[in-house]
């Protein structure tokens, strides 16, 4: 019986596919989005968003006719990613909406409706 030859030399599809699994090691090392610092004064909604976007690391993307004429309020302090974005927002009447991975937009809220604004009818 002829003993089984071990293969010292690795063989080119086994170094190929050892190489393109590489960069994929990185990934489980890559930070996670954490509370970072912000110093944003109120003002005009698209500047602040844009602001913290550079500054969070995130994608924000978002149809220019929904912040247009908004104001945010100061956002001063150690945030998470959502939590500053949505301080940003309120009053604003836009949500966020994920789309991935530290990418997001922005939608339109809609309105609850509350007691003030129903209808009452007499007679």
């Amino acid at each position: 019986m002829t003993p089984l030859r071990v293969l010292r030399k690795p063989m080119p599809l086994v170094m190929a596919i050892r190489l393109s699994l590489l960069p994929l090691a990185g990934l489980a090392a890559a930070p996670v989005f954490a509370a970072a610092q912000y110093d944003i004064t109120a003002g005009e909604l698209d500047h602040a968003l844009n602001q913290y976007a550079a500054r969070s690391g995130i994608t924000l993307s978002a149809d220019a006719s929904l912040t247009r004429g908004k104001h945010s309020p100061d956002l001063h302090g150690s945030f998470e990613t959502e939590e500053g974005l949505r301080r940003l927002l309120n009053g604003s009447g836009l949500r966020l909406k994920p789309l991935g991975k530290n990418v997001w937009t922005l939608e339109l809220d809609p309105t609850p409706v509350t007691a003030e604004s129903t209808l009452t009818v007499v007679g």
